[in-house]
């Protein structure tokens, strides 16, 4: 009884080893067992090499044109290395076949996960193209903590994007199907920084046509296409190279401000603009009666008046408050934090900014 187990077992053990075995170790197995098949047709049947390499491969494929052996023992040998080759064949095919469709439903499962929560996404910011000035602009998105969805028409950039753990959308940004994925009219704002000035024109354009009321800010590759680019509907046009221009010459005849600012760019003091909502208790309030320096360690820099746009660069303490206007503070965050559940309201509003800004 145990000697008619034996075989079964044996071939249940060889079974489970092989298919145990990674999709490159049964390919190796596979193209090693072909050689194997040609010199025993050759030494069994006396095939010619061509004659046993045509046998053998056309075994291990089961196509079976024409069967050249004619001996017993030549038959036994086929019978042992069609069962095995066979094996190999299908083993391989199957497991390749399971990891190329194990991978598309992981990518395809993925992708739809991720267009849910770009779906759930308000007030968000829409970034067009994560080249190497995208990339920057979404690590400064990601130390402010704020909600961003990357549109990127290359494979390679987007790719990037989503190793680093990024919501990306791979789109042409130009599209109005793409802005509209992205939640466009959810959205807080779009920043494009595609690499020509043409695509950026374009954007502005689409934006603008889908929703006229949301914030555009587009970078200017060429300085002469600013005045074209205001023209397409952007709210905001950034010349990289002005800005870098500037900060050079800063940096040697100002070097004390240089440094104040880069303090200011970084984690430990911040500058924030803060809308005081109606009903906040900042409403109708001078701004020496605020004590926001003693309270939240924060000092306003700036107060823009939204009724007339006029702005009030250090701003006079006897300046009262309304409902509407923009504070320019700057602070540690956590007392800029406090501003702003300050200047919300209702209480229901407060809890909102308190969720966005964890």
């Amino acid at each position: 009884m145990s000697h008619g187990r034996r075989p079964r077992h044996l071939g249940k053990a060889i079974f489970e080893w092989l298919v145990g075995l990674r999709a490159s170790s049964l390919m190796l197995l596979l193209v090693l067992i072909v050689p194997v098949g040609i010199i025993g047709f050759v030494l069994i049947e006396d095939l010619s090499w061509i004659d046993a390499s045509y046998q053998a491969i056309a075994t291990v494929s089961t196509v079976g044109y024409q069967d050249l052996v004619t001996s017993t023992a030549g038959r036994v040998f086929t019978t042992v290395f069609m069962v095995v080759g066979v094996g190999l064949f299908f083993i391989t095919l199957s497991l390749l076949a399971a990891a190329v469709v194990e991978g598309r439903l992981r990518e395809a499962i993925g992708r739809r996960r991720m267009e849910g929560e770009i779906r759930d996404l308000e007030n968000h910011i829409v970034l067009c193209g994560y080249g190497r000035l995208g990339q920057m602009t979404g690590q400064e998105l990601m130390r402010r903590e704020v909600d961003f969805v990357v549109v990127e028409k290359d494979a390679a950039a987007a790719a990037l994007a989503e190793e680093r753990q990024l919501r990306v959308l791979q789109a042409d940004a130009t599209e109005e199907t793409s802005l509209d994925r992205a939640g466009i009219h959810r959205a807080r704002g779009i920043i494009s920084t595609l690499d020509s000035d043409a695509a950026n024109v374009y954007v502005a354009l689409t934006a603008k046509e889908m929703r006229p009321e949301v914030f555009v800010v587009t970078v200017a590759r060429d300085p002469r296409a600013e005045s074209k680019l205001r023209s397409a509907g952007a709210d905001h046009v950034i010349s990289p190279y002005a800005i870098g221009a500037v900060d050079l010459a800063r940096r040697l005849l100002e070097p004390h401000v240089s440094e104040f600012l880069d303090r200011a760019r970084g984690v430990k003091v911040q500058f924030r603009e803060v809308v005081v909502r109606a009903g906040s208790p900042l409403v109708h309030v001078r701004l020496r009666d605020t004590d926001l320096r003693g309270r939240f360690g924060v000092t306003v820099v700036a107060v823009v008046k939204t009724r007339d746009e006029d702005v009030n660069y250090n701003p006079d303490p006897d300046l009262e408050l309304d409902a509407g206007d923009v504070l320019v503070a700057v602070g540690p965050p956590e007392g800029l934090h406090g501003l702003l559940v300050e200047c919300a309201s209702p209480a229901r509003e407060a809890l909102d900014v308190e969720e966005r800004e964890r």
